[in-house]
């Protein structure tokens, strides 16, 4: 009885009844792109309104280093004609306080107070790293304040500002 089931089996394979297997074709599956780095602020304390918050950060301004209003007045000095400056939150770039202003030519600037020198370093790095990619933007340290300048675009006006700020 064997050999009906041999021959059966013969028969298939000559006539190519029974074909290999063809082999696995090797596919590549496509891998989605790396999330972007989500860059975090610096820790902050939570309160539970804006205005409540902007009033406990201008309470708690460090001393000990240049005041955003002294800077201000400085640059008014040299000609530069700011608006008067305005209060802006802080504890998102883990500052004690922080306040902003502009020229009529574009040009701004912020000053943002820490409470120490480290703070202010890991302030402006934090900066950098979240917003580096903004042109024209230039910053700086001074003791626990980090003051930003930036030209919204770079016209002979706003560089000129740029300079005497």
């Amino acid at each position: 009885m064997r050999t009906p089931i041999f021959i059966a089996l013969l028969m298939a394979a000559a006539s190519g009844g029974c074909k290999a297997r063809p082999a696995a074709v090797e596919t590549k599956v496509a891998t989605a792109p790396a999330a972007p780095e989500v860059i975090a602020p610096p820790e902050a304390p939570y309160i539970h309104s804006i205005p409540e918050t902007m009033k406990q950060e201008a309470a708690s301004r460090p001393d000990g280093t240049p005041r955003a209003e002294d800077l201000i007045e400085a640059a008014k000095k040299k000609g530069i004609a700011f608006a008067e400056p305005r209060q802006v939150l802080a504890n998102k770039a883990g500052a004690k306080f922080c306040s902003m202003t502009s020229s009529p030519t574009g040009l701004e600037i912020s000053v943002c107070e820490y409470a120490g020198e480290a703070d202010a370093k890991q302030g402006h790095d934090f900066s950098l790293k979240a917003f580096g990619s903004i042109p024209n933007r230039d910053l700086y340290i001074n003791r626990k304040t980090v003051l930003t300048v930036l030209r919204g675009q770079s016209t002979p006006p706003i560089e000129a500002e740029a300079k005497q700020a």
